[in-house]
Parts: C-alpha cells; structure tokens; sequence
C-alpha cells in the first residue's frame, strides 16, 4: 500500500505542475515539453504496472502508452463534441485527463490483479544465442531489401498496382522474412526476438506503399488528410460528424506536439502501428516458457485493410489488437481494461468497427475465470448474448437511421426469408475457383476465398482438441464470425444503399464479414499453434511439405494484400500522378477568379483536395466529384460512358452554381482518345497536360465549357 500511495502522490504533483505550466507558461515550450515527458512517462509505468504485470517494466511503461494515446484521444473526442477548440488547451487539459485515469486505475485496481512472476535465470547456450543471431541477421536483410526496393522505385506517376514497378524477388523476401520467424521461434523460442522478426515480416508488406507512392495512395486519405488540416487550422469542423474523430485527435495532437506535417503523421499511421501494435498483442499474451508460435501466423491478417491509413482501418487494428489482447487476460497476463480501452478508443475512430469489436471483447472477458458457480453461469449468458447483440448492432443502427431519414436506405426485409441471403453466404465462404491456367495468379486468388473456411476449420479442430484450455474462448470468436458473416449477407440482401455508386453499395456488409475474418483469426491461433508444435517432432519430409504450404499461403496473403491486376483480378484503381497535380493546378490558373465547377474521375478529384482542399460548396455539392456517389459524378459518367453533350456540361455546371466548366479526361479511361477527340468537338477550349510518350497515367486532356455563351461547337458529338 505504501507504494502504491507514493506512485499516486508523486503522479499527482506531475500532473499539477504540468497543468500550471501548460496554462500559465505556454511561453516556455521547453519547460512544458519536459515536465508533460516526465509526467506521462512515470504515469504509464505505473499504468503498466497494472494492466501488463508479468512483463518488463521497461517493456510494459513503453506498452503502457498505447492505452494512455487512447485515454487521451477518448478525452479529446468528448472535448471535440462538447463544441470546445482543439488545440494547445485541449491538449493540456485532455493529457492531463488521461493521467487522472492512469492514477485512479492505480489508485483502485487490487494487488490480486497483478500476477507473481517468478524469475529464473535460465543460461542462454551459445549455440542458440548464434542462431538467434542469424535468424534477426535473414529478417533485418529481407526487411531491408524489401524497404529499400520500395524506396528506390518510389513514383509519382499514376500506378494501376505496385507490382508492375517492385521487381520479381519482392514476394520471395517476404517469404524469407516470415520464414525466419518460424526458424527463430523454433529454434530459440525467445518471445522478444519473435516480436521483433514479426514486426519486420508485416513491415515488408505494410511499409510499401507509403514508401512507393510520394503522393499518397487511393481517394479516401486525401480527404482525411484534407480534414485533420482543417482542424489544426481551426480547431474544429462543421457541421461535426459522429465518426472519425478519434483518429483525426490523435493524429493532429501528434502533429502539434511532435511538429510533424500531417501528411507524414496521417499516412504511416496505420502502417507503422500495424507492425508494431499486432506483434507486441502476441507478444504480451503469449505466457512466458510457451513458443510465441502465434507471432509466425501474423500473415494470415488480410493486411489489405492496413496498408494505408484511413479511419475505418485505423478502428480495425485496435480492435484486432483488443481481440488479440483479449488471449492474455484469462491467464491474468493482461488486465480486462487493456483491451476493453482499445476497443472503445475504435469506438471513438469509426462506430461501425468500433461497436461490434467492443460487443465481442465485453463477451470475452465475460469468461475470465472465477470461482463463483453463480457469476460463471451469469457470465456465460451474458456473453452470448452480446455476441448476438455484435452481429444485430450493425444491421439495426442503420435500419434505426434510414427510418429518422440520416440514410436514405430502401429496404426489403421479405428476402430475409427467401434464398438469397444463404446463397449469398455460401458463395462468400465457398473457396471455388474454377479451371485456370495461370498458377501464381489464381493460387492468390484461390487463398483470398479459402482463406474463412480455413479458419473456420482451425477453430472447429480446437474445440474438438481434448487439449485445448482455450475452447470457451475460441467458441465465442466463432460463434461471433459465424453470426457476422450471417449479418452481412442479411444487409446486404435486404438494405439498398442507392445513395452509394453501384460498386460500393455492397460495402458496409463487407465489412462485417472483414470483421467476421478478425475474430477467426484469434479462434484459430491455438489449433495453428498446436500444428506448428507438432512439426517439431514429426519426420522431416513431413515438417517441410507443411511449412512449405503455410509459406505458400504466407506469399499470396502478402500479394493480395497491394493491389492487382493481372489474369484473374482487373484493376481499376489508378492512383493520383503527377499529371493530375498539374491538371488540377493548370484549371484553378485557367478559371482566375472565376467561380468554377470540374468533372473528373477519382485521382483528379483526390489531386484537387490535395491541392485545394475544401475550397468551394454549392450547397451540398463540392465543386469536384465525389465518387462514392452524388449528381455531379453522375453527370461525369454520362459525359464519358454516354454521348458527350452541351446540356449535360450545362447542367453539371448549374449543379456546381457556375458558368464554367471543366472536364478532364485521363488517357487510361475507357476509349480515352476517342472520348478527347469528341469532347473536344463541342467544348470552348481544351489543352493537354503531360507526356504522352511514357505510357498510360502520365496525360490527362482538360476541356473548358462556358455554358454563359453560345458556341460554334455542336450541342452534342457526333461518332461518339
């Protein structure tokens, strides 16, 4: 009790004299900077002293700052919508919350909750310390090799995918990148030295393409980028939105503290979190003297969902790394409120990731292990029930918000009771390729759809184990996946979101079955495991086929997860280049003063953000297309896939409150020559921005329509 009386007063005098210094000497940055170090620092020590008791203290004080960022963020998104400015007050003020928490927690957590660690002192044989030292030797050389190609083809051009640029042996490196790590856990079962292969394995795949693409990658991060400069700028957004702002906190609180640009903060986000954060979840539940053989099976993450930063990946990787933590808590590793904290900081960053992923940890600690009859049995309702609520939350919030009219949603509940869901489901979990003669290609193609049923059968094989201490655990994250996946096939069949362009209707459902895939992959961790085990004793031939199909499968995960464009899969998502910046930047000179309005695919409109940000509304409408739907990217598709007209210029131009129009046309759209050459005919000007000597992605043709006088120009093409 005395130590913990002295953690909490020395805690207390920290936080007082940070506050004071905060408010009453922003003139002294230095002094402000130091003391809140200090403060925050000493603070997470004694928060890892609870939450992460088994462990290092040095390993767990630097752990522990994982939680206190999410008690931190948590207390600027309710500063946020109380309607109070963010900036250096909300900093001190929410810092300065998020160490009260850190002391209460001190302050009323039991000494029970900490676990005895007995320390031996186990000599190390040189022989293992020289293989471990040769196996951290393979990861560092593949890890490097691989971030090292990523650097030197870094582009700026458009790329339809990466792997047309990394050369041939990328994928092979990655594979001996994950190969080291089974070679190194097996041979000297260090947890630390795992955590560490692990986290240069993921980095291989995570790291390219923030490396790759100098100007960012895909549509929805130039948004939020956008968005989290508005809010340094202002401190604020309006009208405030209910999703996203536990990432956009964080990510300007670090901005502002570190002095970082935002744009560097925003997009290594979730890439560097994810090799370090799903690691370090392994590496504190797995239970010292045990193989951390978990750690090898980090590939089977569709890391897809991780190689970009956005706020709905962000609210996944917390919430896997919950579910992960979750694995530590039974045997008193890992204290409930670890995971229950990332879990509700997902909340806080995207709802419709958040609220099942919390639903599901709550069902899990509900079976943490206790000697009352009565609380187990209670607990074992409980949990079941909030399992059912997981998979209902999604599909009933949105039903809730469609009848108060926030999202226009037609719905058909009858095709819940036909066919078409079951259907629906079965194709999603049916791992059914078909004849092809392309191997590498459809074997990529062929693990993305095996890779549930896969899952699925690890965790039925651990409930069916006789030596499985896990199975409560592993049927709750079935019995969750399994209901997420009955989930999104209902949504899907029977909501319509016709607000949405045709190719992401589907999506919300989607993301219930990504989230259906997070919850397996835990269940199946300890039938893998006992698989990886059993190979250490079995003949060698045997041991080798085995690990050479889980490298397999390892290999594909890492392809599918940048994207394709090959024999199986067509790309269609071009990325922003440079002749987009110069398309974009050439229209804003060409208009002047001039109020404008722009049709453009997606990259053009992502370059405008970048470039222009949040410039000019009409109303609703931004004055560049927004392609997850709206009327002027409706009007952008009838100007490219129907016959280019003067009335439709007209009326995409009244849409945008202007009299003058652009239209800009990339030379990798469908039939773009013959589009240019018919658009042209009935626009006032057109220009062309590039080289068209290097290949597609490099040009874009910009046309200029003034709709307030008349033309020579035809009203419509001709040919087209």
């Amino acid at each position: 009790m005395g130590d913990r009386f002295k953690d909490v007063a020395a805690g207390l005098i920290l936080l007082v004299l940070f506050v004071v210094l905060g408010l009453f000497a922003p003139s002294l940055p230095f002094a402000v900077s130091f003391v809140g170090l200090f403060a925050v620092l000493f603070n997470t020590y004694v928060l890892g002293k609870r939450l992460f008791p088994s462990t290092n203290p040095i390993l767990t004080t630097t752990v522990a700052l994982i939680p206190f960022f999410a008690f931190q963020s948590i207390a600027q998104t309710i500063w946020f919508y109380l309607g109070w400015t963010l900036g250096s007050t909300s900093d001190v003020w929410c810092t300065a919350g998020a160490i009260v928490i850190t002391l209460l927690i001190q302050a009323c957590s039991t000494d029970r909750d900490q676990k005895d660690v007995v320390t031996q002192a186990n000599p190390t044989r040189p022989r293992t310390i020289a293989l471990g030292a040769l196996c951290f030797a393979i990861s560092c050389a593949s890890a490097i090799f691989v971030l090292t190609i990523a650097i030197r083809r870094a582009t700026s051009d458009a790329l339809l995918t990466p792997w047309t640029v990394l050369p041939p042996g990328t994928i092979p490196a990655i594979v001996i990148a994950w190969l080291s790590v089974y070679l190194g856990i097996r041979l000297t079962g260090s947890r630390g030295l795992a955590l560490v292969q692990s986290l240069f394995a993921l980095a291989t795949t995570t790291a390219i393409v923030p490396l790759l693409y100098t100007l960012g990658y895909g549509f929805d991060g130039f948004l939020h980028i956008a968005t989290e400069r508005l809010i340094l700028a202002t401190g604020t957004l309006t009208p405030k939105p209910f999703y996203y702002i536990g990432q956009y906190v964080f990510t300007t609180w670090v901005a502002r503290t570190a002095n970082l640009p935002i744009e560097l903060v925003d997009r290594w986000l979730v890439p560097a979190a994810t090799a370090l954060l799903l690691p370090l979840a392994v590496f504190l539940s797995t239970p010292k003297g045990k193989k951390p053989w978990a750690a090898f099976f980090l590939f089977l993450i569709p890391l897809a969902a991780f190689i970009t930063t956005t706020p709905q990946s962000f609210a996944y990787l917390l919430g896997l790394t919950a579910l992960l933590l979750c694995r530590g808590v039974a045997s008193r590793d890992i204290h409930p409120l670890a995971p229950i904290t990332l879990a509700c900081w997902s909340l806080a960053v995207h709802p419709l990731a958040g609220l099942p992923i919390i639903l599901i940890v709550l069902a899990l600690l509900c079976l943490t292990p206790t000697e009352s009859l009565l609380r187990a049995r209670l607990g074992g309702t409980v949990s079941i029930i909030l399992v059912v609520a997981s998979a209902t939350a999604i599909p009933l919030a949105f039903y809730v918000l469609s009848l108060h009219g926030s999202t226009p949603i037609t719905w058909n509940l009858g095709s819940i009771f036909t066919t078409a869901p079951w259907q629906m489901l079965f194709t999603t979990l049916s791992p059914w390729l078909g004849n092809r003669f392309v191997v590498w290609p459809a074997w990529a193609t062929l693990v993305s759809m095996a890779l549930p049923v896969l899952l699925i059968a690890a965790a039925v094989a651990d409930l069916a184990s006789h030596e499985a201490e896990s199975r409560k655990t592993t049927g709750v994250l079935l019995a969750a996946a399994m209901l997420l996946f009955v989930a999104g096939a209902l949504l899907k069949s029977a909501g319509d979101f016709a607000f949405l362009i045709d190719y992401e209707r589907g999506n919300y459902a989607d993301r219930l079955n990504v989230l259906a895939l997070f919850c397996l992959i835990p269940a199946a961790l300890p039938s893998l495991e006992r698989l990886l085990k059993k190979t250490e004793t079995a003949s060698p031939l045997l041991a080798a086929g085995v690990l050479g199909s889980i490298l397999a499968i390892a290999a594909a995960n890492s392809y599918n997860a940048l994207p394709r464009n090959d024999a199986l899969v067509t790309g269609h998502g071009w990325t922003v280049g440079q002749s987009d910046l110069a398309a974009v930047k050439s229209i804003d000179r060409d208009a002047g003063n001039k109020p404008y309005t722009v049709l453009a695919n997606q990259s053009v409109s992502a370059a405008a953000v970048a470039q222009l940000g949040f410039k000019r509304y009409n109303g609703e409408t931004f004055f560049y297309p927004i392609p997850t739907g709206g009327a002027l990217y409706d009007e952008y598709l009838k100007m490219t896939y129907q016959e280019p007209s003067r009335d439709t210029a007209a009326d995409a131009a009244k849409l945008g409150g202007t009299t003058l129009l652009y239209v800009v046309v990339n030379d990798y759209w469908w039939n773009a020559e013959n589009l240019a050459e018919s658009i042209g005919n009935i626009a006032n000007g057109n220009w062309t921005i590039g080289d068209t000597t290097q290949g597609l992605g490099h040009v874009d043709y910009v046309f200029k329509f003034d709709v307030s006088t008349p033309s020579n120009a035809p009203s419509a093409a001709s040919g087209s």
